[in-house]
C-alpha cells in the first residue's frame, strides 16, 4: 500500500479501524495493539490536514516526484553501463551500482531522510568515484539528482516556514507508523487464527482482504491509465 495517495492510504486504514470496532478489539484478541494503531492513524490524518492547508504542498509533491525520477534515471543509466561494449565502462558502472544498491528504495523514506540520503549519496559518488562518473558520463545524471534534491529541500523549507506552529505535517513519517501498527495487528490475528482456528476471525479477515484487493485494483488501474497516456507515434 506504499503507492497509495495520502488520502487513499488514510481511507483504507479508517475502514480497517471501523471493522475492528465492529468486531471489537476484544473478540479479535488485539486489545493491547489497537490503541496504538488508532492513535497512529489520527496522527496521519492530522498531518494530512496540515499538508492540505499549505499552499506549498502541491509544489513539494511535484518536486519529490521529480527527484525520485532523477534517482531512477541515475539507476537505469548505471545499469546500462553494465552491458557496455567497453570493459572499463562495465567495471566503472559496477562500482557506482554497488553504492546505489546500498541506498535502496528512496520512495519509502520520510522527506527529510530522503533528502539527507541523496545528499550523502551525491557527496560519496563525487568524492570517491569521480573518475568513474566522468569516464561513463554518469556525472550529468548525478548532477541532475543533486539539483532536484536541493530544489525539493528549498520548497520543503518554504512550507516549514508557512506551517510554523502547526502540528507536524510530514505525512510519510506518520504513514510508516500506521503501517507498522497495522502489521502488528494483522500478524497477531493471523497467529491467533492458526492457534485457535479461524472461525472467530474469518469475517474480519475476509473484509480486510476485500479492502486490500480493492485498493490494489485501484493502483493497478492507475498504472494502466498512466501507461495508456504514453503512446508510440506511428504512420496511419
Amino acid at each position: 500500500m506504499t503507492s497509495l495517495h495520502h488520502n487513499e492510504h488514510a481511507e483504507f486504514h479508517k475502514a480497517i479501524v471501523r471493522e475492528i470496532k465492529t468486531n471489537t478489539p476484544a473478540s479479535l484478541g488485539i486489545e493491547k495493539l489497537f490503541p496504538a494503531y488508532e492513535a497512529a492513524l489520527e496522527n496521519e490524518l492530522t498531518a494530512i490536514d496540515v499538508e492540505n492547508g499549505s499552499r506549498h504542498t502541491v509544489a513539494i509533491e511535484e518536486a519529490d516526484i521529480y527527484r525520485d525520477e532523477m534517482h531512477q534515471s541515475l539507476v537505469l543509466e548505471t545499469r546500462s553501463k553494465l552491458v557496455s561494449y567497453k570493459q572499463e565502462n562495465r567495471e566503472a558502472g559496477a562500482q557506482v551500482k554497488r553504492i546505489l544498491d546500498q541506498v535502496g528504495d528512496l520512495r519509502k523514506k520520510p522527506y527529510n531522510q530522503e533528502t539527507e540520503t541523496i545528499q550523502s549519496l551525491v557527496n560519496q559518488l563525487k568524492e570517491n568515484y569521480a573518475d568513474e562518473l566522468e569516464s561513463t558520463g554518469l556525472i550529468e545524471a548525478v548532477n541532475q539528482l543533486d539539483i532536484a534534491n536541493k530544489s525539493f529541500n528549498d520548497r520543503f523549507g518554504e512550507r516549514a516556514t508557512d506551517v510554523s506552529g502547526r502540528p507536524n505535517g510530514d505525512v510519510i513519517v506518520e504513514r510508516v507508523v500506521v503501517d507498522e501498527t497495522y502489521r502488528n495487528i494483522t500478524d497477531a490475528i493471523n497467529g491467533l487464527a492458526i492457534i485457535n482456528g479461524d472461525t472467530a476471525y474469518r469475517a474480519f479477515m475476509d473484509k480486510v482482504n476485500y479492502l486490500v484487493d480493492y485498493y490494489k485494483t485501484t493502483l493497478s488501474q492507475r498504472r494502466a491509465n498512466k501507461k495508456a497516456t504514453v503512446t508510440t507515434p506511428s504512420i496511419q
